[in-house]
């Protein structure tokens, strides 16, 4: 008898602590959506979290108890086999509160705790009729001990209010994430851009820049009908200016300004905003908006030139990918096969393998496809080549004097 009412104490108070840190622990917003699915345990959940003082007091009162009856019993339990070996009162008395307290401490406490905080919302919900009917049992007792603890503030000049549910950015980014990692397949376009909005702040100039070696440009001593020919086989509106060098960008010219017929590339040349590769996205838009301009120069630690970015490309950063007629040529990506995929070199790494569930090799070395193969290589392929990384093969179908143009990604060829 003694042994069995040992066990439901410890039970209960294991429930209750778990409870108690579940609660801190789970995701408000989480509670507040899935309210809607209209489920009893869902609604008492975000009940309580509307009465939190009196859900927390329910659970301290309640492990208290089960705490009290647990002490009497098992001094009972312990008092006779100790009286035994031990002859000192003292002594006894000591030894039956660390025997206690270490068994209190691992079932009621450690366990419980660890498992309700990693599960909290699914606790939450498990256990949400549980919780509910010690609450109704206990409400004499809460009532009691809410109105003396007011009353205690109030003497001490406290002004106590019971706190409301109050979602703050981290239960927002948890729920995303869970969210993000659970429907890979049915990723709703708000979650995503609302997830994407989160991790704006994170984002690095050098992270989505056009780099160097892809920016359309031209000397400003140079011809107008080799600029009018640079617009229309590239299909920019926007072509950078330089002096001498790339690393000297003067500014860039739109195509707009060729209506004005200008003589020299100099009349048409418009300003350009300069910063630095480590500078956040954020602030560059930020920045190009105060500026009123839509490019900016990006800038590696020497001082030369890393890349250009645009207002189009930091929006795509919220919003995904804005497809226009040039990015559609430029950036191939057909599946031609089962196991084939035809792609522009100039396609991210990260990109494929977020999509295609790949396993490519990631480094800060390189962003796009065809850095990942002259990294892997240390030469310009050949045409018709084949490069092996890892599990994968790359077919090089075009290639130019200095970059891949576009390849061919076999899977599964193993």
């Amino acid at each position: 008898m003694i042994l069995t009412i040992i066990f439901i104490s410890l039970f209960f108070s294991a429930f209750f602590s778990g409870m108690e840190i579940a609660f801190f622990s789970s995701n408000k917003l989480k509670i507040a959506l899935d309210r809607e699915s209209g489920t009893r345990s869902e609604k008492i959940i975000y009940n309580f979290l509307n009465n939190q003082s009196s859900f927390i007091t329910t659970m301290l009162i309640g492990n208290n108890i089960a705490l009290v009856i647990y002490g009497l019993f098992m001094a009972q339990l312990l008092n006779k086999p100790l009286s035994n070996i031990i002859q000192n009162q003292v002594l006894i008395a000591f030894c039956e509160i660390v025997l206690s307290s270490i068994l209190v401490l691992i079932i009621a406490e450690f366990i419980p705790k660890a498992i309700f905080s990693t599960l909290s919302n699914r606790m939450l919900k498990v256990f949400a009729i549980p919780a509910f009917l010690m609450y109704r049992v206990l409400t004499p007792i809460v009532y009691i001990v809410t109105s003396l603890s007011s009353f205690v503030l109030t003497i001490l000049g406290i002004n106590y209010s019971e706190r409301k549910i109050n979602f703050n950015r981290l239960d927002l980014d948890d729920y995303l994430e869970k969210h993000y990692n659970e429907n890979q397949e049915e990723i709703n376009p708000e979650v995503e851009i609302l997830k994407n909005a989160l991790d704006f702040s994170k984002i690095m100039v050098r992270d989505c820049m056009i780099p160097r070696t892809d920016i359309i440009s031209m000397d400003v001593d140079g011809n107008m009908d080799d600029l009018k020919e640079s617009f229309f086989k590239s299909g920019h509106s926007k072509i950078i200016i330089y002096k001498n060098s790339i690393d000297t960008i003067l500014g860039y010219v739109h195509s707009y300004e060729l209506f004005k017929k200008p003589t020299q590339i100099k009349d048409m040349l418009l300003p350009i905003s300069f910063v630095p590769e480590s500078m956040r996205v954020q602030k560059v838009l930020d920045q190009l908006l105060k500026d009123r301009r839509s490019i900016a120069v990006v800038l590696d630690e020497y001082g030369g030139t890393s890349g250009i970015i645009c207002l189009e490309d930091i929006v795509e950063q919220l919003f995904g990918e804005i497809h226009d007629e040039h990015d559609i040529e430029d950036k191939v990506e057909k599946k031609i096969s089962e196991n084939k995929i035809k792609l522009s070199a100039k396609i991210k790494v990260s990109y494929l393998n977020e999509k295609y569930n790949l396993n490519l090799p990631d480094s800060s070395e390189y962003e796009t496809l065809g850095g990942l193969i002259l990294s892997s290589i240390s030469k310009m392929p050949e045409k018709n080549q084949e490069i092996e990384i890892g599990n994968y093969i790359f077919l090089v179908t075009k290639v130019n004097d200095n970059f891949i143009e576009e390849v061919i990604l076999i899977l599964n060829h193993k």
